[in-house]
Formats: structure tokens, sequence, C-alpha cells
């Protein structure tokens, strides 16, 4: 719980909340990317998302999360042909988020 304390906004504390999270096993880290990655297991991502439908902030968030994969979608777009490794790398990692905000517009 000492971890939990510690102001996740900064970066000591986001590194110990995310320690504590993988050693209760709700976060996995994902050893396929060139650099640390972590994932949320299945089911806590169905939780999450849950509970941020019942907090009334789900538009807020999947607003930001449009808006965050849209710019990085233009960005590889204008750069896409000189970083295409770059691009394919990106998509792997993020497919999960992007499916996310996409199964919210339909």
């Amino acid at each position: 719980m000492e971890a939990l304390r510690r102001d996740p906004d900064s970066e000591a504390g986001t590194a110990d909340v995310l320690f504590s999270l993988l050693d209760k096993s709700l976060v996995v880290r994902d050893l396929t990317a060139a650099f640390p990655c972590y994932r949320l297991h299945e089911s806590m991502r169905e939780f999450a998302r849950l509970r941020l439908l019942e907090s009334g902030e789900a538009e807020t968030v999947f607003g930001r999360m449009t808006e965050h994969y849209a710019t990085k979608c233009g960005q590889f777009a204008a750069e896409g042909r000189y970083r295409l490794a770059d691009w394919l790398a990106w998509t792997e990692i993020e497919a999960d988020d992007v499916r996310a905000v996409l199964a919210e517009f339909r």
C-alpha cells in the first residue's frame, strides 16, 4: 500500500504504482516490444471500462483518446513512408486501444 500513497503523477510514484500492479498480476509486461510495454489483463481492462462508464467520464476520456490516436495517425501518415518500421511497431503495441476507441463509435 505504501506505493499507492505516493503521488502517482511523479515519476517515482508512477513506477511504484506500476510495480505494485505487476506484483498483483493486474498488469503484465509485454516482452515483444523493443521497449517496455505494459498491458492490463483483459478482465481488468473490461472492469476499468465499466467503471469508467459508471463514472460519467467516458465521453471525456474517449474524446481524449480519439484526439491522441488521430494526431498520432496523422503524424505517421505524413512521415509514414520514411518511418514504416516505427509505424508498424506502434500499431502492434496500440492496436487494442485503437480498437477500443473505434468500438465506441459503432
